[in-house]
This record gives C-alpha cells, sequence and structure tokens, in this order.
C-alpha cells in the first residue's frame, strides 16, 4: 500500500492478489517511486484542500438536447420530416418507448408484488410522479413521457382490476427471479418475471407481456404470441425444474389486454 506522503511504499498484504504477482511488479514499483522522490511539493497546501466533494449539478426538468447539426455532405441522405396528421398517434410504440414503458411496467409489479408499494387501480396516480422520473432517467424524450406514463398506469389497472392478475401477484411465489442452469450443453441466465405458486402446489411460471392488440381476433393474436415465446418459457420450465422437482405450468399475460394464456411446452 502507498504511504500517506505518496512517496513511499509498502509490500502487498500477504494472500492478495497483488501479493502473488508481486516478483514480478516490485522493480517496476522501486523504479516510479525513485522518480517520485525527486519530485518536489509545496509545503503550504492545507491538507483538507487536498480532497473536494464535487457540487452535484442536475440538468432543469425543461432541458432538452440541442438539435445536431447536418453532417458536411450529408444533404442528400437526411430524412424528410414526417407529417403526424397522417400517422397514427402510437406510432411510437414500435420504438425504444415501448420498452422503456414495459420495463417500469415489470418494475412496478415486481414492488407491488413483494408488498413494497401498496396501491389500489383507483391511487395509480400516486405513482405518476416515480414513474415519470423512472421514464427520464431511462432516457425517454419529453414529447413522450406523457403517453409512456399513461401506458404504465393502464397497464397497472389491468392487472389490479383482473381477477386473474392480483391472483398472480398475491399468494406464495417469487419475483424477478434470476437464475442461471445449462440448457444443449451450454450455461443460460433467466429473469422470471413471476413464479406463483397454486394452492395445490403447482409452479405457475408467468411472463408477462406489456403489449397489446386494437384489432380484431384477439385469440389468433394470443395463440400466435403462444407459439412465439413458447421456447423461451420452455427453457425457463427447464431451469427452473433442475432447481427443484415441483410441478411446472407456464403461461403468458397481458396486463393491457386482461389476459391469461397457458402456454403447452
Amino acid at each position: 500500500s502507498i504511504a500517506p506522503d505518496g512517496g513511499s511504499f509498502r509490500n502487498p498484504v500477504k494472500g492478495s492478489l497483488l501479493a502473488r504477482l508481486w516478483p514480478v511488479l516490485a522493480n517496476d514499483f522501486d523504479q516510479a517511486f525513485a522518480v517520485a522522490g525527486g519530485i518536489s511539493y509545496t509545503d503550504d497546501i492545507d491538507e483538507t484542500d487536498r480532497y473536494v466533494l464535487p457540487r452535484l449539478r442536475r440538468m432543469k426538468g425543461s432541458w432538452q438536447t440541442p438539435q445536431v447539426a447536418n453532417v458536411p455532405g450529408a444533404h442528400g441522405n437526411s430524412v424528410p420530416a414526417v407529417d403526424n396528421e397522417e400517422k397514427p398517434v402510437e406510432y411510437y410504440w414500435v420504438g425504444s418507448a415501448a420498452r422503456h414503458a414495459g420495463t417500469i411496467i415489470h418494475r412496478w409489479l415486481q414492488r407491488i408484488t413483494e408488498g413494497q408499494t401498496k396501491v389500489t387501480a383507483d391511487g395509480l396516480d400516486t405513482l405518476r410522479p416515480v414513474t415519470r422520473r423512472w421514464a427520464e432517467v431511462l432516457g425517454v424524450a419529453t414529447n413522450e413521457l406523457a403517453p409512456v406514463c399513461k401506458r404504465v398506469e393502464d397497464a397497472l389497472n389491468g392487472v389490479l382490476s383482473d381477477e386473474k392478475g392480483c391472483w398472480i401477484m398475491a399468494g406464495e411465489g417469487f419475483s424477478e427471479l434470476p437464475l442461471t442452469g445449462v440448457v444443449d450443453g451450454a450455461i443460460e441466465s433467466i429473469v422470471i418475471d413471476r413464479v406463483r405458486i397454486d394452492e395445490d402446489g403447482t409452479h405457475w411460471i408467468i411472463d408477462y407481456k406489456t403489449s397489446t392488440h386494437e384489432g380484431g381476433d384477439l385469440a389468433g393474436f394470443l395463440q400466435q404470441e403462444s407459439d412465439r415465446y413458447g421456447p423461451q418459457l420452455a427453457k425457463y420450465a427447464h431451469i427452473y425444474s433442475a432447481m427443484n422437482d415441483e410441478d411446472v405450468r407456464v403461461a403468458l399475460y397481458f396486463p393491457l389486454l386482461q389476459a391469461f394464456c397457458e402456454v403447452a411446452i
């Protein structure tokens, strides 16, 4: 370790990683401190001024990133302006805003399930300031904050006002359970949204999906999603079952649709 004056050092503690490397590194330390010993320091430095806690600065809530200048020579590749009147209101849900809304929904469901946050469907507006702050930290654009917050509240309202949703969050089980196991000879790490152990001892692995469906044929959409996520849920069941020998069933739950779909694996 280095002495307080910075001009000398002591041998590393026995058993440390540096102690194992010391036979190779000792000469380098000797040379470095020999050079440092020849440097003169002023004697009038106040020790209390050596270390200063930096001042914390925050951007104002109204701050926005400045307009980026066009790259020289790239004018021919510029993207044309979009006429908002000709685009559907939810066009941006195909991008990062949808993912950020899903992240926040999962976070609130975990907190509610674990009893860290107590809220009813009628009191969701009390969560809005925290939801907005989380969205800002995730990088949601200012013009998308209100829609993201509304989508989060709609999803939570869907869960809290749905008998099946309340059943999922209540009772014994795990929330946001991280596991690592071997699948087809490879190490896989997963996070299970919710494990709900029902009254007969069955362990339900439930994956939250925050997507919605505006058109008809809801049953067809749910079957399509079940087929799409079936392999993922099968992997979850395989890894979870290796941890215990309980009966396992898997399902998808859509808060915005209040739809619970068991998936055959």
